[in-house]
């Protein structure tokens, strides 16, 4: 990925590239759903300091069955935490919607192995989602969810806003530095999540497995 640009890709063809040939975000999503494959999305946009993806309209459902990784640490200048005590992880990626009544952000459907990393995730209505029986042994991890990259603009407090939702049947570990680990499992009925906070959730990680 190589532009903050949110138009699509150019055709079915292995390459993410759009009509002005750049490689975005909802081009890489739209390539990576069109494989079986597992597929990596690194990110190397240049110019320097923070970069904000302004998504326009609904991303791409991602139903790849190989997984999907998006690893917002490769971004030049991004780092993730090594400290067990505060995070100094360096978010150097943002994916930012519409806002509360706009539309979700990163949907997995029915996929199991994703890996959302090293991302801030903020203004949709629910920010990263997992759903479906088969969305099994996925990893969130190192991410600054519901605000931006230096923590100053935030999802708004709402009822209407999940940071990390699970529905229909994945199950889910969180934890983050200095708080006990939260389980987070959901049946095929159920919807349950990590509601957006009045405080930074620095470096929320989530594991899914099979549902019990």
């Amino acid at each position: 990925m190589n532009s903050t640009g949110d138009a699509p890709d150019a055709g079915k063809n292995g390459q993410c590239r759009t009509a002005t040939n750049v490689c975005t975000l909802r081009a890489a999503l739209m390539e990576a759903n069109w494989t079986s494959q597992p597929t990596r999305i690194t990110f190397n946009i240049p110019g320097g300091g923070v970069k904000t993806i302004q998504v326009s309209t609904r991303l791409p459902t991602i139903g790849n069955p190989g997984g999907v990784t998006l690893d917002g640490y490769t971004q030049p200048g991004a780092a993730a935490n090594t400290s067990s005590v505060v995070s100094n992880a360096r978010i150097m990626v943002e994916v930012r919607g519409q806002g509360r009544n706009s539309f979700d952000g990163l949907v997995f459907n029915n996929t199991p192995n994703n890996v959302v990393r090293g991302l801030s995730v903020y203004k949709f209505i629910n920010q990263i989602i997992f759903t479906g029986l088969n969305a099994d042994n996925n990893l969130i991890a190192g991410n600054i969810v519901c605000t931006n990259a230096a923590a100053t603009v935030q999802s708004a407090v709402s009822p209407k806003q999940i940071g990390i939702i699970l529905q229909r049947g994945p199950a889910a570990t969180a934890s983050e530095p200095r708080l006990p680990p939260t389980r987070m499992s959901s049946r095929a009925a159920e919807t349950v999540g990590l509601p957006c906070l009045s405080r930074r959730r620095p470096a929320t990680r989530c594991k899914t497995t099979s549902s019990a």
